[in-house]
C-alpha cells in the first residue's frame, strides 16, 4: 500500500497536536522550565532587566503558535480536494477537542488564550500555505 505525502505529514501533525494535548505535566514543566531558562540567559545578555518579560508564558504561547500553524499549513495541502471552510471546521473542531481534552488529562487544563491562539495560528497556517501557492504558481505561468 502507498502512502501519499499528504496522508504522511497530515497524520504527523494531528499525532504533534495530540502529543502537545496529552503531554504529562510533569514533561510539561520539564520542557517549559529548561527552555526558560536559555531564553532567560538570552535575555539577560540582550535585556538586562528581564523582569518585563515572561518568558513561561512566551515559551507556552510559542509552543501553541507553532503546533497550531504546523498543523494548518499542512491543512492547506488537502485545499486541492476539500474547500477551505471544511479544512477551517476540521481544525475548529481539533483546537477546540484539543483544549477539552485537558480536562482529562491530569495537571492540566483548557485555557481560552490557548484556543485562540490555536484558533489564530491555525489559520495563518492556512494562509500561509495558500499564500506561497498563489506565489509559486504566479512565477511559474506564462511571462
Amino acid at each position: 500500500m502507498k502512502f501519499s505525502s499528504e496522508i504522511i505529514t497530515g497524520s504527523a501533525a494531528v499525532i504533534l497536536v495530540a502529543f502537545i494535548t496529552f503531554i504529562p505535566h510533569e514533561l510539561q514543566t520539564y520542557l517549559i522550565n529548561t527552555i526558560e531558562q536559555l531564553l532567560n540567559a538570552l535575555f539577560n545578555v540582550f535585556l538586562p532587566s528581564s523582569s518585563l518579560f515572561d518568558t513561561r508564558i512566551f515559551v507556552s504561547n510559542l509552543g501553541h503558535l507553532l503546533v497550531f500553524c504546523i498543523l494548518g499549513f499542512t491543512a492547506g495541502r488537502f485545499g486541492k480536494r476539500y474547500s477551505v471552510f471544511t479544512l477551517m471546521t476540521v481544525l475548529v473542531i481539533i483546537a477546540i477537542t484539543s483544549e477539552l481534552a485537558q480536562f482529562f488529562t491530569a495537571g492540566r487544563e483548557p485555557s481560552m488564550s490557548d484556543l485562540v491562539i490555536n484558533l489564530t495560528a491555525v489559520s495563518a497556517g492556512i494562509m500561509a500555505y495558500l499564500k506561497r501557492n498563489q506565489l509559486k504558481s504566479s512565477s511559474t505561468g506564462p511571462h
